[in-house]
């Protein structure tokens, strides 16, 4: 991968690749003759090669592309020691090596036209990008880079611009002037950079960026003070981020007007970024501005953290349901959708008496507990998928498996005394467990015995689970 030189010192090397590499250090040192007789070679290369070329000359250090080698050269005072380091590509691949799932594909070749690749050092965010680019290179498009130094492996109907050559205002007006369809700016690192590219982007250019983050959304938190935030949504649309070779998350960019998660009056509402995941649309991160700052709020931590320690979602879970009863009205399932909102699910005929006359009951008890309750007909939990939190089904028979949602095993009868008894069988992890049941619109407990069994013997009761639906609750 590299080999790095410091004068006086063993020669040491990393191998194997990104991820997985080792250091090995070799027996060889070179002292400060050998080193600068080595780098009077590397010169001489330049100068004899039409491959080879000076990328960044500077007082104490240069930056040398010799073919596909980067060979970054620091002297004294800069460095305690005169040191080399050589970098090469460790590998080239295309997009279809990457084995991109349809959807990913389609929004990086079809929909996406301002995209972000970030990525850790060394964790081959160019070699992705220059897959991507090479991939884009086959339609009958104009591509260009700006690169600094120009060390992409890119296919050679693209050109490459490099800073170590012209100032930015140089690069814009070149860019803006051959009308390029695509550009890629690798390795976007000072306000300078942010600038460009944003003004490069409201053009109307197609482009695709790399920076430096440890995370997906630090690559947006970058650019917060040098880009407005409300223009990061224009900027960027679509954040790829790359670990170990591999796109490990990818997020899309969309400007909205809402109240922020977490805030409960509608006054507060304001423009929010929210970045969701591609493939799930999953909001994870919401981004708006308060007060001089500007936040970015994971999503998923705000939902937990209120949940563990806000007492009116704890009330609400175990407490209305409670008080529910106790005012002998009816049994009912009770979901949390946020701090200061639950649901009720009642049987369809209790529904007028909770909700009264003008809705003056329910408001009592919105007013008694401090939440707003919404309330809502039973059946509507029967049919839920597997991404609901009631794992709930009705039953289809005696004796039959109960489907991919219901956590029942099986339902039996049998004789046992001369009586009917109706066993449920439950998974092996539910012994000496409650189960929470619903028959005939009441909620009823059980217990499982230590085989995760529970037997009901109450003819009533049978005679309900016959006649009616019966659902297991939780």
């Amino acid at each position: 991968m590299s080999v790095h030189i410091v004068t006086d010192q063993q020669i040491v090397s990393k191998q194997w690749k990104p991820g997985w590499w080792e250091m090995v250090t070799s027996d060889i040192s070179l002292d400060k003759k050998d080193v600068e007789r080595l780098i009077a070679q590397l010169h001489a290369e330049i100068e004899s090669s039409d491959d080879a070329f000076v990328e960044i000359d500077r007082t104490h250090s240069q930056v040398l592309q010799i073919g596909p080698y980067r060979v970054v050269v620091v002297h004294p005072p800069l460095t305690k020691r005169l040191e080399i380091t050589a970098v090469r590509p460790v590998t080239s691949r295309t997009l279809a090596q990457y084995e991109l799932e349809d959807k990913i594909q389609t929004r990086l070749l079809n929909d996406a036209r301002w995209v972000l690749i970030t990525g850790a050092p060394g964790e081959w965010k160019s070699t992705f990008a220059t897959a991507f680019v090479n991939e884009l290179a086959k339609t009958d498009q104009v591509i260009k880079t700006i690169e600094s130094p120009r060390d992409l492996q890119v296919a050679d109907n693209i050109t490459q611009y490099s800073f170590s050559h012209a100032p930015h205002n140089e690069i814009r007006d070149i860019l803006l002037l051959s009308r390029p369809d695509i550009a890629i700016y690798d390795e976007v690192r000072n306000t300078d950079d942010f600038l460009l590219f944003k003004d490069l982007r409201l053009t109307g250019i197609w482009l695709i960026w790399v920076m430096h983050a440890t995370k997906a959304i630090d690559g947006v938190q970058r650019m917060l003070g040098k880009i407005e935030m409300g223009l990061i949504p224009q900027v960027i649309d679509t954040i790829i981020f790359i670990q170990w070779g591999a796109i490990a998350q990818l997020y899309t960019l969309k400007q909205t007007v809402k109240t922020p998660i977490g805030m409960n009056s509608a006054d507060l509402a304001r423009p929010v970024v929210l970045i969701k995941d591609l493939l799930t649309d999953e909001t994870k991160y919401e981004m708006y501005s308060y007060g001089d700052s500007v936040v970015v709020m994971p999503t998923d931590q705000v939902w937990e953290y209120a949940m563990q320690s806000n007492a009116i979602a704890r009330f609400a879970k175990y407490g209305l349901q409670e008080h529910l009863s106790n005012e002998r009205w009816c049994q009912c399932i009770v979901e949390v959708e946020w701090l200061n909102r639950i649901i009720v699910y009642v049987p369809t005929h209790m529904k007028p008496k909770i909700i009264g006359k003008s809705w003056t009951r329910i408001q009592q008890i919105e007013k008694d507990l401090g939440v707003s309750i919404g309330v809502k007909d039973l059946n509507e939990v029967w049919d839920r998928g597997t991404d609901n939190k009631w794992r709930t089904k009705r039953w289809g028979g005696w004796g039959g498996w109960w489907g991919e949602w219901g956590i029942v095993r099986e339902l039996n009868e049998v004789k046992k005394w001369k009586k009917t008894v109706i066993q449920i069988k439950f998974p092996r992890d539910y012994a000496h467990s409650e189960i929470t049941c619903m028959v005939w619109g009441k909620l009823m407990t059980f217990v499982a015995n230590h085989n995760a069994i529970v037997q009901i013997r109450r003819m009533k009761l049978i005679q309900q689970i016959q006649d009616g639906e019966f659902a297991v609750v939780s």
